[in-house]
């Protein structure tokens, strides 16, 4: 072995962690973001002509996000989904820029119930829970966009009710193919344990290449 050899220098494994990490979200938000285009404008048309089917639009733009959080199991996932998907979609669709921050709201507002929970939980009971923190939140802007008590009863409860069912939808199928994902081993050595509590104090990390909680033969 020459010294250069030996003296060559290597990546830092947590670079190569982050590197792949940007990667793994930015793939899964640009993906979401090309989803929306046509969605975006079957949305703006069903939203003035039958504001009660509103929440049928809403699922794709959560799509991506909750497969980057499940994927990776890290923090930071949603929000940079999010980014990436609005961005991704922005020049094709009515509302131009301005439509990243619907992405955003929805990328925040699950980030939040993550970093609440410390990225501790990545059960998919809190993945349902930060839905219905989406949903809680629109139901509650929407209400007001359209003067909810003022609407007929089927109305006021149409509007909160097809957005509650889209979204819990595509939560399920955004878990769906993040487990799929990562059964491919794709994201091996990249999405965290699915354990609530963290390791024991100097408990050994398993070896890179190993699937979670299996020992290295």
């Amino acid at each position: 072995m020459t010294d250069e050899t030996r003296t060559a220098p290597r990546t830092p494994r947590t670079t190569r962690t982050s590197t792949r990490f940007l990667l793994a979200v930015a793939a899964i938000g640009v993906a979401g973001g090309l989803l929306n285009i046509g969605n975006a404008y079957f949305f703006n048309v069903v939203a003035v002509a039958m504001p009660a089917l509103a929440g049928l639009g809403t699922g794709v733009y959560t799509l991506p996000v909750v497969v980057a959080q499940a994927a990776t199991r890290r923090a930071g996932a949603a929000v940079l989904a999010s980014l990436i998907a609005g961005l991704t979609q922005a020049p094709f669709v009515p509302g131009g820029i301005g439509s990243v921050a619907s992405y955003l709201i929805i990328g925040v507002l699950i980030e939040a119930v993550f970093a609440i929970a410390r990225y501790r939980v990545w059960r998919p009971w809190l993945h349902y829970v930060a839905t219905l923190v989406v949903v809680v939140f629109y139901s509650v802007f929407w209400g007001a966009y359209w003067n909810l008590p003022s609407l007929a009863l089927p109305m006021q409860i149409a509007i909160p009710g097809v957005l509650l069912v889209t979204q819990l939808a595509f939560t399920w199928l955004g878990l769906v193919i993040a487990g799929r994902l990562a059964r491919t081993g794709v994201l091996r050595g990249l999405r965290r344990d699915t354990a609530a509590t963290p390791a024991a104090p100097n408990a050994p990390e398993a070896p890179e290449g190993t699937p979670d909680g299996q020992v290295a033969q």
